[in-house]
């Protein structure tokens, strides 16, 4: 995995002496990539992230990367790839002949919620 790449075999590395905990930052960016075993993606400081900002981007071709700002969710990073995917589903348009026969019956079938008569006004029904 991405910490064995970083620090050589899992386990060998402590019995070798190479102990990274000296350094305040690489003990920071080992407990961020422990994270991903933990969630779905990376949550870092913008202050660690201004540290290490190629580290970060690396590990965004695979997974987002949240960076904070007082504790709060500020901005993602994502992959190219992943934003261009994303921004083509939101101008997807779909035309009638994207649909099967039986997804337009059932459009046609379909009655609208009670709650959907609120909205009538807006169509000055």
């Amino acid at each position: 995995g991405y910490l064995n790449k970083e620090i050589g075999q899992s386990g060998d590395w402590a019995r070798r002496g190479r102990f990274f905990w000296k350094n305040i930052r690489v003990s920071a960016i080992i407990r961020n990539i422990w994270k991903v075993w933990l969630t779905d993606m990376i949550r870092v400081s913008s202050t660690e992230f201004g540290k290490e900002v190629g580290r970060y981007q690396d590990a965004a071709l695979s997974q987002p990367v949240v960076v904070t700002r007082n504790g709060r969710d500020r901005t993602v990073m994502i992959s190219a790839d992943e934003y261009h995917r994303l921004k083509k589903r939101d101008r997807e348009v779909l035309g009638i002949g994207d649909f099967t026969d039986a997804e337009i019956e059932a459009v046609r079938r379909a009655e609208p919620s009670k709650e959907a008569e609120a909205f009538n006004q807006e169509l000055n029904l």
